[in-house]
């Protein structure tokens, strides 16, 4: 019985070291010869890592592949290629097969062209030297050659329509074209919190729109200034509890990425910032009697609830913007925004309508396009 088993061993270890040595690639001691100013990119094995003779590459030349790449179109089609060579080499001390490198024909001394050898069909570009026979012109071996036509124009077409990247998968984003100015339109949520007479504050939240446009500078594509103007949400005068609707007109101030990929994706990180005041009638009461001192002296200021300061209002946000074609993109950001405005106190030491200031922050989510 432990002689079976001896046996059974020795059997299975035998196989195990014949199908170790198996390799689906026949080896060959081929010598690839590298141009000296091409030499130091050769110097290292890319696979082992190996340091190695940067001028003479000894392994096994598997093919040489050519490639026709169209590169020009028009309608679509290809009109003229490109073509470009390359060996596929193994290196002899890579050890897997795979282990397979691309070196550009154009870093290859041809033997077959340096010793005008017999032509091949394809120009002598796959005869290779023995490397243990340098010299010997004679000891050579013709490697096959592999060709194919690519074919770029409808995949470029492809490429401009839709625009994104995946692992081991690219496709070129949109080419964006950027005029002198720039034209926002969005639309917007508002989270923020609101008060009442005699109410503690409370929730609300509320929808608007927004445009903004103005100059582009500092290469077209990164910095723009302007002017904005937002349909506002509703907020009570929180002493008679009406709820006014609170328009806002501010200048506006963006900067874009120039760069067309952020996370490896096609779109551009932006940040804006807007500085200006609301214009109700409410907000535009204060702000008269803010800038009359005469105003401002016949009325008793020193009520705690009595506030004359100018209704200055400011935001800021991040966002992203997604190019869906070369003139627009698709943005969506959030921010925040500090948005004093007036409201009018009745009876106050015989005035009617007393403007005071208060002012609320809200959060805010934009979504729209931009040219």
């Amino acid at each position: 019985m432990k002689n079976k088993i001896l046996i059974l061993l020795v059997i299975m270890s035998l196989t195990a070291i014949l199908f170790s040595g198996c390799s689906s690639i026949k080896r060959h001691d081929d010598a690839v010869r590298i141009k000296p100013e091409a030499a130091d990119k050769y110097q290292y094995n890319p696979h082992t890592k190996n340091k190695r003779d940067g001028n003479n590459l000894r392994g096994t030349v598997l093919k040489v592949q050519v490639s026709s790449i169209s590169d020009s179109c028009f309608d679509g089609e290809p009109v003229s290629f490109t073509s470009k060579a390359t060996v596929v080499f193994l290196d002899s001390l890579s050890r897997e097969d795979n282990q397979i490198e691309f070196i550009p024909i154009e870093d290859v001394i041809l033997v077959g062209k340096e010793e005008n050898l017999p032509r091949t069909p394809y120009d002598n570009i796959n005869i290779f030297e023995t490397f243990n026979n340098p010299e010997e012109f004679d000891a050579v071996r013709i490697v096959p050659v592999d060709s194919a036509k690519i074919d770029t124009c409808k995949k470029r077409c492809d490429c401009e329509q839709y625009g994104m990247e995946l692992p081991g998968f690219r496709i070129e984003c949109i080419k964006r074209h950027f005029d002198w100015f720039f034209v926002e339109l969005r639309g917007g949520y508002a989270v923020y919190t609101d008060q009442l007479i005699n109410v503690p504050e409370y929730g609300r939240e509320g929808w608007f729109g927004e445009i903004a446009l103005g100059f582009r500078f500092g290469g077209l594509d990164e910095w723009g200034a302007g002017l904005a103007f937002s349909s506002g949400v509703p907020i009570y005068n929180s002493f008679d509890d009406t709820d006014v609707l609170r328009p806002t007109a501010m200048l506006h101030l963006r900067y874009q990425s120039p760069k067309d990929r952020f996370l490896g994706l096609c779109m551009r990180p932006f940040a804006y910032g807007q500085l200006g005041m609301a214009i109700d009638e409410l907000t535009m009461d204060l702000y008269k009697i803010s800038m009359n001192d005469e105003c401002r002296n016949n009325i008793d200021v020193n009520l705690p609830y009595i506030n004359f300061d100018v209704p200055i209002s400011w935001g800021f946000g991040l966002g992203l913007d997604i190019p869906v074609a070369p003139f627009l993109d698709f943005s969506i950001d959030a921010g925040i925004r500090s948005l004093s405005f007036g409201e009018s106190v009745d009876g106050v030491n015989g005035f009617d309508n007393v403007p005071t200031r208060r002012t609320l922050n809200m959060f805010l989510l934009r979504f729209g396009l931009t040219y």
